[in-house]
């Protein structure tokens, strides 16, 4: 016979499962993934153990939030490069102004009744938005390092606090 605490774990596992897997379902989070659509990470080898890593954010992000996006970048690579421990040789951060456009089309029945046939003839209305907006971007050029001292971090942090915050994925 199970016993409710039996029981309780099992579900506890089975939730733990489930959790595992949503957080493995996207290779990138929203927010966090190689440069595209104006938003995402980028990052090119500038010497040996030297790396350049850019992080564009999207308009409702601080320059803080885009940083901390560069940063886990920047734990990434220094892994891949088997190591622990890097420093931030220098960095820039600023944002930018652009305008962003959004343009949304409808189209409906001339006679615009629960009736209307599907081969009626449409009204289309098309509407523009404009707005300006704040884009953050971060670049830091990163040095891997062999062991740990006052300026370097700790990419295995880095990283393990970004699957547990959600901004990578957990698998």
């Amino acid at each position: 016979m199970n016993s409710p605490n039996h029981s309780h774990g099992k579900s506890l596992l089975l939730l733990s499962g489930l959790l595992y897997l949503a957080g493995c379902a996207a290779l990138f989070p929203p927010n966090y993934r190689p440069y595209s659509d104006q938003v995402g990470f980028s990052d090119v080898q500038v010497a040996r153990n030297t790396w350049e890593v850019s992080y564009v954010g999207p308009a409702d992000f601080t320059e803080i939030q885009a940083k901390k996006m560069a940063l886990l970048r920047a734990a990434e690579l220094t892994r891949i490069a088997g190591a622990r421990w890097f420093r931030i040789v220098s960095e820039d951060t600023h944002s930018r102004k652009t305008r962003l456009t959004s343009r949304e089309v409808t189209s409906k029945p001339v006679k615009d009744t629960a009736f209307a046939r599907e081969d009626a003839p449409k009204v289309v209305h098309e509407t523009t938005t404009s707005q300006d907006a704040w884009i953050p971007m971060v670049t830091l050029v990163i040095a891997v390092e062999k062991a740990e001292s006052a300026e370097t971090l700790d990419a295995e942090v880095l990283v393990r606090d970004g699957k547990a915050s959600g901004l990578l994925p957990k698998g």
